[in-house]
């Protein structure tokens, strides 16, 4: 099987693939699962890389609603990509892959495996987690502007959808 791109994070590196769902794929996927009264989604519910097969097509990750995981014990996860918006004429702030410096955006695509967060930069074509980011950062520049902290912290608390709860 050839491997997608590598993301290390701490102990693990983990290859990870973009699948893109289709309504057509969903509906059959659906209606076999009811014709067979839910024994074939019993056996895809054991089979990740076959289960992935079938709701899914092959795509770059950027393009990806859905990702296969597969960690260094050879362990197949498949995962959601949640896309967070920013609201209408607000903006999201970001740290760039550095941590050097912040950066506007109006959506971002992430996400989680094993309780960590692998964010989408579109910049460096790759997901990265806020752990790298802040490893990478030097300790000088670690400590940047209450300004931007706080947008930060805005865009962290708005992805974990806290907002819901502050209203």
């Amino acid at each position: 099987m050839n491997y997608g791109p590598s993301v290390a994070s701490d102990e693990d590196t983990l290859k990870i693939y973009g699948y893109r769902t289709s309504k057509a794929r969903t509906i059959a996927f659906w209606t076999l699962s009811i014709v067979t009264l839910g024994i074939s989604r019993l056996f895809l519910h054991w089979s990740e890389k076959l289960y992935i097969k079938v709701r899914a097509t092959p795509c770059n990750l950027d393009q990806a609603d859905m990702m296969l995981v597969i960690d260094d014990h050879d362990v197949h996860t498949i995962r959601p990509v949640v896309e967070t918006k920013a609201a209408t004429g607000e903006h999201l702030v970001l740290p760039n892959e550095r941590g050097d410096e912040m950066i506007q955006v109006d959506r971002f695509k992430w996400f989680t495996f094993r309780k960590m967060k692998y964010v989408w930069f579109e910049s460096e074509c790759k997901y990265i987690t806020p752990a790298d980011i802040d490893s990478t950062c030097p300790s000088f520049r670690a400590q940047i502007k209450a300004q931007d902290s706080i947008r930060l912290s805005v865009a962290i608390w708005h992805s974990n959808q806290y907002a819901a709860y502050a209203r």
